[in-house]
């Protein structure tokens, strides 16, 4: 079932122009390590495009995280799966292991919109809690600034 799912993707992918990484190296609760990467295309069938996605691994990982092991590891499975030449970015965390292994492995990084706009918000969260009048709240999906204006009423002088 593995290789003929592998051949039929293999197969899509070979007809696409380029493709799209993601990838995010973890270590579970029982400190078990794992990295997972996904493939993102458009595939043409007849005048229809179609958005498609596969994992191509997703296997325990037992070696450091290190950019130069990470580097490794994105480079043989770029390569197993022929796509050295189509790969146009890998969508990662902003890690800075993460963004020198992908550096490394000479692809060209994007950090991920969720975990930009998580440590931005942690950032704005922390610089927040220094400011009397202005609330910080997420909703939505977008950081946005909230004046207090009902909560907070002025001090008489």
């Amino acid at each position: 079932m593995f290789f003929g799912l592998k051949e039929r993707i293999t197969g899509e992918l070979s007809n696409a122009y380029a493709v799209a990484l993601t990838t995010d190296a973890w270590t579970s609760r029982s400190n078990e390590s794992h990295n997972a990467i996904t493939v993102h295309w458009i595939y043409e069938d007849g005048s229809t495009f179609i958005l498609k996605s596969s994992l191509l691994s997703c296997s325990p990982y037992d070696q450091r995280h290190t950019a130069n092991n990470l580097s490794k590891l994105l480079k043989s499975e770029v390569a197993s799966w022929k796509l050295a030449n189509k790969t146009i970015c890998i969508v990662s965390d902003n890690a800075a292991n993460m963004s020198a292994a992908i550096k490394m492995a000479n692809f060209q990084q994007v950090g991920c919109f969720a975990h930009t706009l998580a440590t931005n918000q942690l950032s704005i969260s922390r610089a927040s809690s220094q400011r009397s009048k202005k609330q910080w709240h997420i909703s939505g999906g977008v950081l946005r600034p909230w004046r207090a204006f009902g909560r907070y009423k002025k001090r008489p002088k």
